[in-house]
């Protein structure tokens, strides 16, 4: 594949881009492209590359006889089998470790004369993102011969940067790249893959690369052509996310209506549903916005605006204390009644962990911990035993529709509301999940896990739980005077069956959305690796192969 052929692929990069990571995956292959050189023509009038390698070996020598570079080296002939891929006969290859010298505190001290009045210098740190910060400290300070390259040791992240002076943090390697364009150099190193070994030797990974080294020129002209391409790549990302805010904002505008159905009238509903049979294909394409739409399904259930009301429903008859209207969630309809959950159940917490039971009869049964009880669903691929007394397993023995709720620990987890079906014998829960066994038939354990899982659920939870720093946690109590509507039993069951036949439509919906991504991305990467298989293939056919056979250790 000559160069002039890859400008098909590059045309096609808004269509290639909407694949999943599709953004992300061409970056790479410019990258990768560029480093094997087929991004820009090789100019025969170009100062050869071996020229090159004989300049920077020389320096090289010269800073290590001084002892200003303490990075080390490995000495030895490159070889043909050491080659990652071919290049063009034009270019040569050389150690990481033999074309930059490290730089040091040590090595460039700072005189007074030298430091600006303002007093703020850059920092280098170790952050998610490599982040420039800023110190007052000038005795920290390193004078920088124009730019380096900044490379995080325990991120693995790496940074091209061009202060006057900087001062780099534990872990921070600062690289001068020798006679090598030094966007050149830097565009090189973030295609090395020593971050993915799983290694926490990253520094010595990263000088066990080799460097593919154009001539100077060429580097320059590289560099113009990958800064072109990625330009357009930035571009791609603003485009989607554009349109991403579009979709969500279309998707907020319409579900909104549905979002508040406490005040939502005959006539509102059928418009909104109207808005949102118009704009489906627009709305739900991807699984965040799916799941937008189940959650206002469920809401919608809840709240009695799914299913009919009829009259000769035999209505709940309320026993004990209602709630007072202003601890009400929502405006229920008229033949719903509202009940403390401690009203309609009882609720115990479970076994605790650690107890002293030296001495006693005891015995070992499966038990249920949180991470066990999902929202809607029992995940019991992993269970565990837990020691009680032999008495006890009366006490604590799971029945049949028992709910099952979570106390708390990650936002997702406080209220998760699952419901038990005698899926394991003799098995009890831990204190850390509360079983709430209904004490009426009336009450169907499927309508309350459905309220309790709901946004109106959640919301309560969120309100009367226990807070700290990303952490929340309900107590019995709280549990027990949480607020439920209850609909006359025949209208529960029109309810749970509506809700149920809308998410298995989303359901539906999403595996759909997600089988489309995965098919996309698939296309994705054979293109992206066909281009690359091209490259290697035209290398092949011409010859080129050979002429790398001309390594150059620089000497």
């Amino acid at each position: 594949m000559e160069i002039v052929n890859l400008q098909s692929f590059f045309d096609n990069l808004t269509i290639l881009a909407d694949a999943p990571n599709g953004i992300v995956k061409l970056r790479q292959l410019i990258l990768q492209l560029a480093v094997r050189g087929k991004l820009v023509p090789q100019n025969p009038n170009d100062e050869s590359a071996a020229s090159l390698a004989t300049a920077i070996a020389q320096e090289k020598t010269y800073i290590d006889k001084t002892g200003a570079n303490k990075n080390g080296s490995i000495k030895g002939e490159l070889k043909f089998g050491d080659a990652p891929f071919s290049l063009p006969e034009t270019w040569v290859w050389q150690r990481v470790e033999d074309v930059f010298y490290s730089i040091s505190p040590g090595q460039n001290k700072i005189k007074s004369s030298e430091i600006r009045e303002s007093g703020r210098f850059p920092v280098v740190d170790q952050g998610k993102k490599f982040i420039a910060g800023f110190i007052d400290d000038a005795s920290k300070l390193i004078k920088i011969p124009g730019p380096v390259v900044i490379f995080g040791d325990h991120t693995c992240e790496l940074k091209l940067v061009n202060f006057d002076f900087v001062a780099g943090a534990d872990g921070v390697k600062i690289m001068r790249p020798i006679h090598i364009y030094e966007p050149y150099f830097f565009r090189v190193t973030q295609t090395f893959k020593f971050g993915e070994r799983g290694y926490s030797r990253h520094y010595k990974l990263f000088l066990a690369n080799l460097f593919p080294l154009p001539p100077l020129e060429e580097q320059k002209r590289i560099v113009a052509k990958v800064d072109e391409l990625m330009q357009l790549c930035d571009e791609l990302e603003v485009r989607e996310r554009r349109r991403r805010k579009s979709c969500v904002r279309l998707n907020e505008v319409t579900l909104a209506p549905l979002n508040n159905p406490a005040s939502l009238t005959p006539e509102g509903f059928e418009q909104a549903s109207v808005g949102l049979a118009d704009n489906f294909t627009t709305l739900y394409d991807s699984v965040e916005t799916v799941g937008k739409l189940r959650s206002t399904i469920l809401e919608l259930g809840v709240q009695g605006k799914l299913a009919e009301q009829y009259p000769d429903d035999e209505a709940i008859l309320a026993k004990g204390e209602s709630p007072d209207a202003r601890d009400m969630l929502f405006q229920s309809p008229r033949n719903w009644v509202w009940a403390r959950f401690g009203e309609i159940a009882e609720i115990v917490s479970g076994v605790t962990k650690g107890r002293k039971l030296n001495g006693r009869k005891t015995a070992l049964y499966p038990y249920l911990r949180v991470a066990n009880v999902q929202r809607w669903f029992l995940d019991l691929r992993v269970m565990k035993e837990i020691e009680i007394l032999e008495d006890e397993i009366e006490k604590y023995r799971l029945k049949k529709n028992d709910l099952l709720i979570t106390e708390g620990g990650d936002w997702d987890k406080v209220g998760r509301t699952a419901i038990w079906n005698d899926e394991i014998e003799n098995c009890v829960h831990q204190n850390h999940v509360f079983r709430a066994r209904l004490l009426r038939s009336d009450i169907s354990p499927i309508w309350v896990m459905t309220f309790l899982n709901s946004a109106t659920g959640r919301t309560y939870f969120e309100r009367a739980s226990k807070q700290t720093t990303n952490l929340a946690s309900i107590n019995m109590r709280q549990l027990r005077a949480c607020p439920i509507a209850v609909p006359p039993l025949a209208e529960q069951k029109r309810i749970v069956a509506k809700v149920n036949q809308l998410i298995s439509l989303c359901d539906e919906l999403e595996t759909k959305l997600r089988q489309t991504e995965a098919e996309s991305e698939k296309l994705m990467n054979a293109a992206v690796q066909h281009v690359l298989d091209a490259v290697t293939e035209a290398h092949s056919s011409n010859g080129s192969a050979s002429a790398n056979h001309k390594h150059s250790t620089g000497a």
